[in-house]
This record gives structure tokens, sequence and C-alpha cells, in this order.
């Protein structure tokens, strides 16, 4: 069944009044987890998919993944379920129970696959919970969870969708909206996938859920929030908004000092003539020579060498990773172990780690989690 012709059963958050002074306080120790997808297709058929999964991408030189189990420990989550399925001991093994993230985290695996809404619903009837805030591997959530879940409780709705409004690219149907990847179910709406066989979210649950005359409750954020990452230049462009929010902060980072617009680690050795534009972060153990110059919104990882007189603008450069003397590097990602040649020109590429340097790709699940 098309998805497009069950859209009558979609609402919009605000078509029921909603009073928080009315909406009763969600215990959340007790009746909420998180779920996080991480077990489907990493990138599609780009180029990151051969290097990392998807939700092991570093943004803002965290672990994707980190930005959503902190964002849940953050709102008072106390548990998250890691659908990892065939990655699952690669991220039991860095992310251990969740220490540093302020949030218990455990692992679901299906040997068959289940799509989307079957992983859910095995890892939500494992435990006792009420409610679940699913979010995709791919996902930064920049949402306010209480209102989100003050107003799925306010509206009694089976199932919450968060999207974009306005996209003018989206082939959504819903009034030009895009999904984002972020979800709140309840119990008995996940109790309606079958325990066996492929199911997914919008082509499966929603149009089950339309035809038993239940209401799939929207709740919108601007279009300013990062996009979901699926390829190399949605990956930038949320590493980018994500730097770019992190520099501009109040905060003040331990370890960390301020020049400019530049966060640079303690540990960093940054030549007094480089030229730092914009928001940018360098992680501890960093090299960057004299007379190179870095453009934001950009990210250096830890152990990193930016030789002399380079450039780098728009970019990322993940852990150990080199840019050469004079090399220019733009809108590029040079991974972990990667290495832009001296004096060469990068633009919308990424720079692979050589084989021999593949093994040191995980470093900064070491270094930072929380």
């Amino acid at each position: 069944m098309e998805f497009e012709s069950n859209i009558q059963g979609v609402v919009a958050a605000g078509d029921k009044p909603t009073d928080p002074a009315q909406t009763p306080r969600v215990e959340r120790a007790a009746s909420i987890r998180g779920i996080v997808l991480a077990g489907g297709p990493s990138c599609g058929e780009c180029e990151l998919a051969q290097i990392i999964p998807r939700p092991m991408l570093p943004v803002a030189t965290r672990p994707l993944i980190c930005h959503t189990l902190s964002w849940f420990g953050h709102d008072g989550v106390e548990r998250a379920t890691v659908c990892a399925n065939g990655n699952t001991s690669l991220f039991s093994r860095h992310l251990r129970n969740g220490e540093g993230l302020k949030i218990a985290i455990d692992y679901t695996e299906d040997l068959m696959p289940r799509g989307p809404a079957g992983c859910v619903r095995d890892a939500a009837m494992a435990g006792g919970e009420e409610h679940f805030v699913v979010v995709e591997g791919g996902v930064i959530p920049h949402v306010d969870l209480t209102t989100l879940l003050r107003e799925h409780h306010a509206n009694a709705a089976p199932m919450t969708m968060v999207v974009r409004r306005n996209t003018a690219t989206s082939d959504w149907p819903v009034d030009g909206d895009e999904p984002l990847g972020i979800y709140v179910f309840t119990r008995e709406t996940l109790a309606l996938v079958a325990e066996t066989g492929f199911c997914d979210i919008k082509e499966g649950l929603i149009p089950e859920l339309y035809k038993r005359g239940l209401r799939v409750l929207i709740h919108p954020v601007s279009s300013a929030a990062p996009p979901r990452i699926s390829c190399p230049s949605s990956y930038l462009a949320a590493n980018g908004w994500a730097v770019e929010r992190l520099v501009r902060t109040k905060t003040t980072f331990a370890d960390h000092n301020r020049r400019g617009d530049a966060w640079i680690h303690q540990s960093a050795r940054v030549d007094d003539s480089v030229k730092l534009v914009g928001p940018v972060w360098i992680g501890p153990g960093t090299v960057v020579e004299e007379g190179a110059m870095i453009v934001g919104p950009s990210s250096i990882g830890a152990g990193c060498e930016v030789g002399a007189h380079a450039v780098v603008t728009r970019s990322t450069v993940w852990d150990r990773g080199t840019v050469g003397d004079g090399a220019i590097v733009d809108s590029t990602i040079v991974a972990s172990g990667g290495y832009a040649v001296e004096g060469e020109i990068y633009r919308n590429t990424i720079c692979k780690p050589v084989p021999k340097n593949r093994r040191g790709i995980l470093g900064w699940f070491t270094r930072r989690s929380g």
C-alpha cells in the first residue's frame, strides 16, 4: 500500500490545545526509554560507508551516536537501547554501558532483517516502559525533548513524528514537510507490529495506524535543524552545524583555550602565525604549522597534523589525519589515517585512510565520549 494514499491520518501538533499545566508529569525513569536505530545501511552507496558505520561518524569530533545518547541523558531519560545488529560488538566495545553519557545503554540484535519498526518493537518489548523516543542512526536530535513529550502526552498520540518544516526539495507529501527520523511511540502502538518479518515505519506502521483510525501527531521544527546524514555533503553540513553551535555557545570547555571563534585544546600546538577564521574546533595533540589557515566551520580531531601554509576550509579532519604542507582542503573529509598530499588541492572529496592506518579510525572513543 502506498504511504501517500494514507496521509489523512496525519495531524499537526496544535490541532488539539495543549495546556502544560493540565498534562500529567511523566516519570521518565520508569516510563520512557530511548532507542537508537544504529543497524541500518551506513550511508547508502557513498564512500563513507566503506570507512565507518554512520552512527560512529565524528561530528564536531564526537561520534554521531553520542550526540543522541547525550540528548537522551540531558533530558532525564535514564535508559537507552542501541539496535546495532551486525555492528553490536563494535558499538558495545566502544560505548560499553554508557558511562560518561549520563545514561545506561543496552543492546539488541535481530538475526533476521526486521526493518525499523520491527527493530523498535523487539527492543521495546524487552522492557516495561510505556513510551519510547526513537532516533535513527544518521540524525543529530535538535529538538526540545521536554516539549516533544509534553505534546505527545497531551494529545494522547499513539505516535509522534518530528518533521522539518517547509523543505522545498522534500518529496514528503505532508505540506512539504520532511521527516527527520525522530519518533515517539507508545507500547500499545508497537504491539501492532508483527513479531516476525520486515516492517518499515513510514510504509508499514503508519498505514496500519491509519487503517485502525489512529492518528499520527506531527511535531514540526524549523528548517535550521541539522540535516539527516546520508552522504558526504550532508555529513559535512551536519558537522559544520555542530561545530558552529559548539563554538558559539557560552559554555567554557575544560582543557581548551579560546582564540577568536576557535576552541583549541591545551595540548595542541598552533603556531602564532596561523589564521583561524570563523568557528573552528582543534583537538588534543594536534599540530598546526606556521602560515596555515583554517576557515570554519571546520573541525580538527586529535593527533592531527596540518602542515605549513596549508589551507583547510569548511572541512573536517578526523583523528590522526594529515594535511601536508601547502595543501588546500575545501569541503573535504580527511579520514583517520588519511593524508592530503603536500601542495595538492582537494575539493568535495574524501581522503581515505591508507590500509596500515585503518585500525586507528575509532580512536576518538577512548578520548571523549561525554
